[in-house]
């Protein structure tokens, strides 16, 4: 097996075995996101968004890159080398030395495989960093097989996504999953609602 690269944290690119609740209807709006490029989960601290990504991550029936982000991953190698250990986890040994999105995007071109996905859990921790810009650019340079799945406690990569809800071939852009804890929220504690990337607003709860 390769080493990860050097300054990874193992810990922050493994899905984690978090206990969680049955959510038939999150799970079912989760599970659009085969249909999209990108999904966001966006929620305040304590929410549950991670307990949520971690255990549909975990029911997946294919490969799933996991990676944790932090504020001190802000450079754009160190981004890089935990999403080079993410994905060599999930798919197998890929071309190293992702230094650049555009070496990245080749090393993920050379995977065989139809249908993979990259979660992002705390994405808010690069919030307006090298790191977020070069995420903005990997969701547009890889290939159509990796879909990202993106949890945050602010809507990320603005630029990047009026961009791509514009563009007119392949799937849409995004779906968001919005969270909002109400003032009597139900039993799982957050209520979701879906809404689209152009308008950027959710239509009501579902």
């Amino acid at each position: 097996m390769r080493e990860a690269p050097a300054g990874v944290v193992s810990a922050k690119v493994l899905i984690p075995h978090l206990q969680s609740l049955a959510r038939e209807r999150v799970d079912t709006l989760l599970n659009r996101i085969w249909g999209y490029r990108v999904g966001l989960v966006v929620a305040p601290a304590g929410s549950g968004k991670s307990t949520l990504l971690a255990g549909f991550a975990s029911a997946q029936k294919v490969p799933v890159a996991w990676y944790r982000a932090e504020s001190w991953d802000a450079k754009t190698t160190t981004m890089l080398n935990h999403l080079e250990s993410a994905f060599a986890a999930a798919l197998g040994p890929l071309p190293g030395n992702w230094d650049s999105v555009e070496t990245a995007a080749r090393g993920l071109e050379s995977w065989p495989g139809r249908r993979a996905l990259l979660v992002i859990d705390d994405l808010h921790a690069l919030e307006d960093s090298p790191a977020e810009r070069t995420l903005e650019r990997l969701i547009d340079y890889a290939p159509p097989s990796i879909t990202f799945l993106i949890g945050s406690r602010a809507l990320p990569l603005k630029s990047s996504l009026s961009w791509l809800a514009e563009r007119k071939a392949g799937r849409p852009a995004c779906n968001y999953f919005i969270s909002r804890l109400r003032e009597n929220p139900p039993s799982n504690g957050v209520a979701f609602s879906a809404g689209s990337a152009a308008a950027r607003s959710s239509p009501g709860n579902i």
